[in-house]
């Protein structure tokens, strides 16, 4: 969950493979009835919730009811009408006053880090999905560096960071990494033939492929501009690192990011579609990740980063990610900031200003 209260979470965190030509090429992957009821998880600042409320209410009817989840209210406070947010823990189980069988839609994305058990979570959402119709949408990076060339070295300064966050996410209780037994989770709790695909994400603009080029330019922004504020946290306070250890090791992580010798990637992990087996809760189960697009009161596939930012998203930002937000001071466990990668949603906002948004460095 996106926390930025007394837990902080990777909640829309490195939203970066936008594919305008494939089939995840838009907000949500699976159709919605014409008035659907939807739910955003850990939804951080409310790009992802305030997209769809636009998208769906643009003609001055309320066609959707939206609801975004977070431990903090740090939504701006012009919202489009049938959208509301409300300060809430996903994890204070069960979900009291929330209707069951009643959503369409729920969405989750970049959790790992914030969840302590994932099978009640699932459970949860399952429980709250309408039956039969209930869409389940999920997407996770697994942030252990791989490269091109094969294995990145061990004692690359990247892998050491990778390696010491996921320790001491470990320890709070919280994992950083994607679990393999994630398919065997969704299916113990009721999902079915659950697939799973991977996307390489990468770490800068080292690939040929033009659109590779400038997901791993909007990738290596999140990763630059966060690496303080998500490495703070778990490292002193898991680990015992001083301030000046960790200083020194995100200049050396920072610098290798930005080094395209290194050819290196991340994974995006991707779920098909699927059901649920159980007779009286069915639903579909769709993880995917979310294509570059227009305007969503416009339409089109022709926006490019970085020139698509509107003004008040970008204050959003400003506000509470790149200031270089961070929980630590208050909460000894799940220590994740709400950082620049909060950008990257805002690549479906119109044609204006970057107000003042740093460009990617590679």
């Amino acid at each position: 969950m996106a926390y930025n209260g007394s837990k902080s979470g990777p909640n829309g965190f490195f939203q970066v493979a936008r594919e305008k030509d494939t089939p995840f090429g838009s907000l949500h992957q699976l159709p919605l009835p014409a008035q659907p009821r939807i739910l955003d998880i850990g939804c951080g600042t409310g790009i992802w919730a305030i997209d769809m409320a636009d998208r769906y209410n643009s003609s001055g009817v309320v066609a959707a009811e939206v609801i975004g989840w977070d431990l903090a209210l740090i939504q701006p406070q012009r919202i489009p009408p049938g959208l509301m947010f409300e300060k809430r823990d996903v994890e204070d189980m069960p979900w009291r006053g929330v209707n069951r069988d009643y959503f369409d839609l729920i969405h989750v994305q970049m959790l790992l880090g914030s969840i302590g058990n994932w099978p009640a979570l699932y459970g949860q959402i399952l429980r709250h999905l309408k039956p039969g119709s209930g869409i389940l949408e999920q997407v996770e990076i697994d942030l252990r560096p791989r490269s091109e060339k094969g294995e990145l070295p061990g004692n690359t300064k990247l892998s050491l960071w990778t390696r010491e966050l996921s320790e001491a996410f470990d320890r709070a209780g919280t994992p950083l990494s994607m679990d393999p037994k994630t398919q065997a989770l969704l299916e113990d709790v009721g999902f079915v033939d659950v697939k799973q695909e991977t996307k390489r994400v990468p770490c800068n603009a080292w690939p040929d492929d033009e659109h590779e080029k400038d997901m791993g330019r909007w990738f290596n922004l999140a990763l630059t501009q966060g690496l303080q504020a998500m490495s703070y946290g778990p490292l002193t306070r898991k680990l015992h690192y001083n301030k000046d250890q960790v200083d020194a090791l995100v200049a050396e992580v920072r610098r290798e990011i930005c080094d395209r010798n290194l050819r290196a990637y991340c994974t995006m992990c991707v779920f098909a579609q699927q059901t649920i087996a159980s007779s009286v809760y069915r639903a579909n189960l769709m993880v995917g990740i979310y294509g570059l697009h227009g305007d969503p009161l416009r339409g089109g596939n022709d926006l490019k980063p970085p020139q698509c930012l509107s003004s008040h998203r970008c204050r959003s930002i400003a506000s509470s990610g790149f200031a270089g937000y961070c929980s630590i001071a208050r909460d000894p466990t799940p220590f994740w900031p709400l950082i620049a990668s909060r950008v990257l949603r805002l690549i479906v906002a119109p044609k204006h200003s970057l107000s003042g948004l740093p460009k990617p460095l590679v």
